[in-house]
C-alpha cells in the first residue's frame, strides 16, 4: 500500500510538518531532523519538560518514544499554540509525505505521549534511522 497516496486522499496534503527553533536549521541541514535520543550536541529546544517526561516510555513496538521525531498533519497544532509567544523564533519544516512509505513508521491517533489506543491517524513519528535529510 502506498501510504503517502492514502494520506493525500484523506487530507489533500503531500507533506507533514515539524516545528523547531530557527536556530536549529543549520544543524538540520547538516544532520537531518533528529530525535530526542539522537541529539548529542548543543541545540535550542522548545520542548515542554512535562511532555518530555511523559514521552519517556516504551511504545508497543518495544522502542523508546524518544527515538522518534514528531511530524504533524497540520502546523497549526497544540504544540504551535503552546509556543505562540515564540513564533518569531520558530519555523515549520515541511517533510515529503513519501516518508510514510518507509519501514519503521509509527502512527498514533493523538499525542503519542498519552496512550496507544489508536483509532484515527493524527500524529506521525519517524524512526531516525529512516529519516530523510532536508
Amino acid at each position: 500500500m502506498n501510504y503517502a497516496e492514502l494520506f493525500f486522499r484523506l487530507t489533500k496534503k503531500r507533506v507533514l510538518y515539524n516545528i523547531m527553533p530557527i536556530k536549529n536549521i543549520p544543524t538540520v541541514i547538516k544532520h537531518g531532523i533528529l530525535s530526542y535520543n539522537n541529539i548529542d550536541f548543543q541545540h535550542e529546544s522548545i520542548a515542554d519538560p512535562d511532555v518530555q517526561e511523559r514521552r519517556n516510555k516504551t511504545i508497543p513496538n518495544g522502542k523508546e518514544l524518544h527515538s522518534y521525531v514528531n511530524l504533524y498533519f497540520d502546523p497549526r497544532n497544540p504544540m504551535m499554540y503552546r509556543r505562540r509567544d515564540q513564533h518569531n523564533f520558530l519555523c515549520v519544516l515541511a517533510v515529503n509525505a513519501q516518508i510514510l512509505n518507509l519501514n519503521g513508521i509509527v502512527i498514533s491517533d493523538q499525542n503519542a505521549a498519552r496512550n496507544w489506543r489508536c483509532q484515527v491517524v493524527v500524529e506521525f513519528l519517524v524512526d531516525r534511522s529512516k529519516m530523510i535529510i532536508i
